[in-house]
């Protein structure tokens, strides 16, 4: 599976999308200024596993640490952190299941 992600991603997301894929073994090359990723299946499932989901974990945090408990206030910038928090405490496991 090849994925060109263009100049879409900004210099921040662009940077997390490469640490994700080194830490998961994808293919990430930069031809003409562009972002090309080459995924196997179980790469990308990974992905999903490890940061999607651990993302909107980060969504359900945040609304759980409302005052109110009704509105995810602190958005994007809170559940991308709480992913890149989560994934360094699982990163041990991810190695030992082989992902």
């Amino acid at each position: 599976m090849r994925r060109s992600c263009g100049g879409a991603l900004r210099t921040r997301s662009s940077s997390r999308v490469t640490t994700s894929c080194a830490l998961l073994g994808v293919v990430v090359e930069r031809p003409a200024g562009r972002l090309v990723t080459t995924w196997t299946e179980g790469q990308a499932r990974a992905f999903q596993l490890v940061h999607v989901l651990l993302h909107e974990l980060g969504h359900h945090h945040d609304r759980m640490t409302t005052r109110s408990q009704q509105n995810a206030a602190r958005g994007e910038r809170l559940a991308e952190e709480y992913a890149r928090r989560s994934k360094a405490r699982v990163r041990d496991d991810l190695e030992r299941f082989g992902l």
